[in-house]
């Protein structure tokens, strides 16, 4: 892939081929989608790495979103789409931390929606971006915040109201169960 041949517009005209009709049969054209799909991720990984990603993440987001739902109706059984999926949704993270969104609440909701209303993958990971510190420590001044109160400890089981647990306590007690089960009539 030469260098005149990678642009922005290249990359969305790739990732505009990224559409799958969940009609079509999970087997036809699977080949095509997956050279279409590592072609978009050489691209866009030669745009990143070029100093573009500001142009690029909300193409990349696109693709990610698309190759997802795809992976739901094409027939994937080798992994190649799938891997193709993983290595793009982390080059997206990759442009994130270069170009940092400008409303971090709409990356947290996509996330959110992408992990727990999606079909669970790609696997995506956050961490925290170095905040700097608007306050220096000095020895003198006062904590920060306060540590978190002890949690009481409970036994596994244990209820929290006193009525309940002595109204339940047969119910919990192995003896109790094991009396129960022995009381049945012998013939």
């Amino acid at each position: 892939m030469g260098a005149n041949t990678v642009s922005p517009e290249g990359l969305a005209t790739l990732v505009d081929r990224l559409r799958w009709d969940k009609r079509r049969h999970p087997y036809h054209g699977r080949g095509e989608y997956q050279a279409t799909a590592h072609q978009a991720l050489e691209t866009a990984t030669a745009l990143v790495e070029a100093g573009h990603a500001q142009t690029v993440v909300r193409t990349l987001r696109t693709a990610v979103d698309r190759v997802t739902r795809t992976l739901m109706y094409l027939d994937d059984s080798s992994g190649i789409v799938g891997d193709a999926l993983q290595e793009l949704t982390d080059l997206y993270a990759r442009a994130l931390e270069l170009a940092p969104p400008a409303s971090p609440k709409t990356l947290a909701s996509w996330l959110v929606a992408a992990q727990f209303d999606g079909p669970g993958w790609p696997a995506s990971t956050c961490a925290p971006s170095p905040q700097p510190s608007a306050r220096k420590e000095s020895p003198t001044s006062p904590p920060r915040s306060r540590p978190a109160p002890p949690v009481p400890h409970r036994t596994p089981g244990a209820l929290s109201s006193p009525s309940a647990t002595s109204a339940n306590s047969s119910l919990n007690s192995p003896a109790t169960l094991t009396t129960t089960s022995q009381s049945s009539p012998r013939t």
